[in-house]
């Protein structure tokens, strides 16, 4: 089963791809589940055929998304270590995301 419809959008410096209808993860948007959200930076949308590739944007072209729910993510570990001083030191983080469920592509 192909996917008819998609975009690819910008957020933070990040491209998503996001299919219609489906469920993306994506850094922290501020919002209560349930809230409605319009990404304005398309940088292609495709519509079965038709594929638009914007320069850098596509006009007139909006991702429409409603927040499912905010979580924090995967815990990511860094190590830090000096050779030949004896010095370690290890970190980690969990990062916040906002869960998004894709409504309109158009």
């Amino acid at each position: 089963m192909a996917i008819n419809k998609f975009a690819v959008i910008k957020y933070k410096d990040q491209q998503y791809y996001t299919p219609e209808n489906g469920v993306i993860e994506v850094d922290k948007i501020a919002g209560e589940k349930g809230a409605k959200i319009t990404f304005e930076e398309v940088l292609l949308l495709v519509d079965k055929d038709k594929i638009e590739v914007g320069m850098p944007l596509v006009k007139g072209a909006k991702v429409e998304a409603e927040i499912l729910e905010q979580k924090r993510g995967e815990k990511v570990s860094t190590y830090t270590y000096k050779a030949k001083s004896r010095y370690r030191k290890r970190s980690g983080q969990r990062e916040y995301i906002t869960v998004l469920k894709i409504n309109k592509i158009g």
